[in-house]
């Protein structure tokens, strides 16, 4: 069995296929969604999920989160005194998701297929490959998460539908926490093909919530805040976000150094903050709409996905820009899910769904700078190896006439760009080939590229004279560790010792007790440490009596508190 991951940036989730059709997995505290958050406590031991969310505001120090964007380099990030990398902090929610899926299971989970955004670079897939290999996991496939996601919509087409011959163009616009992509699908009966992707790995819905945040501040002309009381007021942000998809209007209450705050915001004025952000995401659709030779008025159906697109005032600008009303044929938030599970069970070859083809691209341009003459001209710049929205995998191979005579030792260096070569391409990595000291006027270069299906880059050079070839599989050569390194980490990232809170239920409740006791004051804040108290007494007296009483009790007193105060 083959597990399909979406690894987001603020919430993950995980699906599999059963009994003829995807299946998204609940975790061991019953939830769909798993927060991408990990914590660490004083015996170093790690939390992920649900249980390091409700820890975020009471140890703020020892909890991190928004790693995603991060992956690929060297960043790290300060947890209680330890340092560690996007792609580490990824394995501790990776295996987390694995041993949950294992709880609903029943059964061993080895093989995986992990989601990526579309616009990952080279550097940053190596990444979630290896955070997959640090977790304990053989990740069979990575997936861009809009193909994820229209295979999943392909399915679900397929079921209502009757079988049909005509092409449908289909845009799919995918907004996760912390990035955003948009690919043009055209689906031709059973097969499903990707024809262009646009994106920005630096724009999410996370991104709506800071404007939120930076509002609020603004208002009351605050500066700094504490971490724990930048969490919170994260919270109340991320809640006031959800109230404009029923109400014009949205409110933010918090409590900063013992004085309370309320915020009214209308939906208008919030839509005029975010216009950056709006613009962004209207010009980046366009883009995809133009590079996929269709125009605007042939897209036949928007695939909303990523918690993200339920923002109001996100849907009344795709509405427009469609000229048509918007309607969702799948839950956005499990889409992605769902369509890597298809694809791990198409990895099975299993014959329910073997009549579904899909196929992806590469969303970059692949190529060098060069001195080069081809036909006779001169040609000074950069050499478009593999160009953008070609179908993957693939292989292309050019022949060149190199005509620098500077220097016999040479070096190449790949770049991928989103246009041609320009200030944000990427360093992929440099090859370095030596010409013969007998030739004078040059030689023939033969390049070749292949881009895999996971999009991880192969890059080879052929020097005709000497009849030497050079290659390497690309990756910046700073954004992965040593495979010692990896195994010692995977020792390192056994985080699920045996601690007195053994249930995740039990961790679950007792840091949301925590965290609604750092919020509360007055007589509400002395029966919650009652309470927790009793609770945490009945936890290590390991009599599961006395525990089912007493989180039967807590959880009781928690559920009218957020009733009443929250």
């Amino acid at each position: 069995m083959i597990l399909g991951i979406d690894l987001g940036t603020s919430n993950s989730m995980a699906a599999v296929y059963r009994e003829g059709k995807p299946v998204i997995i609940e975790s061991r505290v019953g939830r769909k969604q798993i927060p991408s958050i990990v914590s660490v406590d004083e015996n170093g031991n790690f939390f992920a999920g649900d249980v390091a969310k409700e820890r975020q505001i009471t140890y703020p120090n020892q909890t991190v989160s928004g790693f995603k964007r991060s992956m690929g380099t060297e960043k790290t990030f300060s947890i209680d005194g330890k340092e560690l990398k996007a792609v580490e902090l990824s394995a501790i929610i990776l295996r987390n998701i694995k041993e949950d899926a294992e709880h609903f299971l029943g059964e061993k989970i080895e093989d995986v297929v992990i989601s990526v955004p579309a616009f990952f670079s080279n550097p940053q897939r190596k990444a979630v490959l290896q955070a997959g290999e640090l977790a304990g996991l053989k990740v069979r496939q990575l997936i861009n998460e809009p193909t994820a996601a229209a295979m999943a919509y392909g399915i679900q087409d397929k079921e209502t539908e009757s079988e049909a011959e005509d092409t449908k163009v289909i845009m799919v616009m995918d907004l996760g926490g912390g990035t955003f992509d948009i690919s043009i699908v055209e689906q031709t009966g059973n097969i499903m093909e990707v024809v262009s992707v646009c994106g920005d790995n630096h724009l999410g819905g996370e991104d709506f919530t800071r404007h939120l945040m930076t509002m609020f501040l603004e208002f009351y002309g605050m500066e700094e805040l504490e971490k724990c009381e930048e969490i919170f007021l994260w919270k109340q942000a991320e809640q006031a976000k959800k109230m404009f998809a029923s109400s014009e209007k949205a409110s933010m209450h918090c409590n900063i150094k013992g004085k309370n705050y309320d915020y009214d915001v209308m939906e208008q004025e919030y839509e005029m903050a975010c216009f950056d952000l709006i613009e962004k995401m209207r010009k980046l659709a366009l883009k995809a709409v133009e590079e996929s030779k269709y125009e605007m008025e042939e897209i036949g159906e928007i695939l909303m996905v990523g918690g993200g697109m339920k923002l109001s005032i996100i849907q009344k600008m795709v509405a427009k820009l469609a000229g048509k009303q918007l309607e969702y044929k799948i839950n956005p938030d499990e889409a992605v899910a769902l369509g890597a599970a298809l694809t791990g069970h198409l990895l099975e070859q299993n014959y329910e769904v073997k009549d579904l083809i899909m196929t992806d691209i590469c969303p970059y341009n692949l190529g060098v700078i060069t001195y080069s003459v081809i036909k006779y001209d001169m040609n000074s710049g950069f050499e478009n190896l593999l160009p953008k929205n070609t179908i993957i995998p693939a292989k292309r191979t050019k022949r060149i006439w190199i005509v620098e005579k500077t220097e016999k030792m040479k070096n190449r260096i790949l770049y991928q760009a989103s246009e041609n070569y320009n200030d944000e391409a990427i360093k992929l990595g440099e090859l370095s080939y030596l010409m013969p000291d007998t030739l004078d006027d040059g030689s023939y270069i033969t390049y070749t590229i292949i881009c895999d299906i996971n999009g991880i880059v192969e890059f080879e050079i052929y020097v005709e004279a000497n009849h030497t070839t050079k290659s390497m599989i690309l990756c910046n050569e700073n954004c992965e560790l040593t495979m010692e390194e990896a195994r010692k980490r995977i020792q390192e990232l056994d985080y699920l010792k045996s601690t007195p809170m053994e249930e995740e239920n039990n961790k679950l409740l007792y840091a949301k007790a925590e965290r609604m006791y750092s919020e509360c004051i007055g007589r509400d804040r002395e029966k919650i440490g009652s309470y927790l108290q009793e609770f945490e007494k009945a936890i290590y007296s390991w009599d599961e009596k006395k525990i089912l009483i007493a989180r039967e009790n807590l959880e009781s007193l928690l559920s009218d508190l957020e009733k009443t105060v929250f």
